[in-house]
């Protein structure tokens, strides 16, 4: 009984500890949803505005080939202006039993006071199985000023100055 002995000896009550309380825990994280499936929380500025951003309708149907069609429609009584929308749909079957999950991000904004209707169509597996579902709001950005604002000017390239062939010097052309 050298030192290789007990250091196994150790490594296996060691891994024996670790591996008790890995199954202690599964239980609790075994959800209704699945193993350590939890429900999505809001970033910091999302969250005081959950309540103002509300998805008013949702509308999912499969096509044949896997093709998605989905359109949601988002209502902002926000004073902000919000993009970058996270829409989580969970499915039932028939006895409200919970089946798959899905997420979808609609791109582009909401305006402050206004309702958009996104629609989009994707390739993507819905259980078929699926009966009813629930679809909600689970996070969002909210728009801020952008870093540059592009100044656009009549008159093109010269910003509206005639040019008589001595002004556009160094443009490319009327170089003597």
């Amino acid at each position: 009984m050298g030192k290789k002995f007990w250091a196994n000896i150790i490594l296996c009550v060691f891994i024996g500890v670790v591996a008790s309380a890995v199954l202690a825990k599964i239980p609790s994280a075994l959800t209704p949803k699945g193993l350590l499936v939890t429900d999505p929380e809001p970033s910091a500025e999302a969250a005081p505005l959950m309540d103002k951003v509300i998805l008013a309708d949702y509308n999912l149907a499969e096509n044949p080939g896997q093709m998605v069609n989905s359109e949601f429609i988002v209502k902002n009584t926000s004073d902000k202006e919000v993009r970058n929308i996270d829409i989580l749909c969970d499915f039932y079957d028939g006895a409200e039993k919970f089946l798959d999950r899905e997420e979808w991000l609609l791109s582009g904004s909401v305006p402050a006071g206004k309702t958009m209707r996104h629609a989009s169509v994707s390739r993507r597996f819905v259980n078929t199985g699926s009966k009813d579902m629930k679809c909600r709001i689970v996070d969002f950005e909210v728009a801020s000023v952008p870093f540059f604002k592009l100044h656009r000017v009549e008159g093109g390239h010269h910003g509206g100055a005639e040019a008589t062939g001595h002004e556009a010097a160094g443009h490319g052309h009327g170089q003597h």
